[in-house]
């Protein structure tokens, strides 16, 4: 168990016990009263810190699949998916492109690669990215509708539209 869950579960008890302290003598006067603060603030702690350590724990299976070539163009591409959800978009970038690696016409690959380097405000790398897309799948309208949206950032207004409106097709 990590240190933060044990700063968590420190801070669940304290809580619980203050709430306890203060309501035996509150209970005495007629009043109850319960503080949550603590209790709540300690259940994120442990929460967020056996998350991290889940992660973690799948993150080490992978890579020791990944050195064994275990490792799917699926696995990767959720593994990033992960990673864009976290807003780590660094290592979204790095497993889009590992599942790339497996399958360079693997047009999901591309547009995620590509959302994850709108984030990191890459959009020339990102427009890149939703034209391999497009060039695999030309009526995949979601590499369309990402292309419009980087490219009205660049203030590339009519090809934004013009992307815009292949995506309705």
């Amino acid at each position: 168990m990590n240190q933060k869950v044990i700063s968590g579960a420190v801070i669940f008890l304290v809580g619980v016990a203050i709430n306890i302290y203060n309501n035996s003598h509150a209970i005495e006067r007629g009043g109850y009263r319960i503080s949550l603060f603590a209790i709540v603030s300690g259940l994120i702690i442990m929460i967020s810190a056996l998350a991290d350590e889940k992660r973690a724990k799948e993150k080490k299976e992978l890579m020791e699949r990944a050195s064994l070539g275990q490792v799917t163009r699926e696995d990767w591409l959720a593994r990033g998916a992960e990673s864009f959800h976290l807003h780590e978009y660094d290592d979204a970038v790095k497993s889009f492109a590992l599942a790339l690696k497996i399958d360079p016409n693997y047009a999901d690959a591309w547009i995620n690669k590509g959302s994850a380097l709108h984030e990191l405000g890459m959009y020339r790398d990102a427009i890149a990215a939703y034209d391999q897309a497009i060039r695999i799948e030309p009526q995949n309208a979601n590499a369309w509708k990402c292309m419009g949206y980087a490219l009205k950032k660049l203030d590339r207004n009519s090809e934004a539209k013009e992307a815009f409106s292949r995506a309705e097709e």
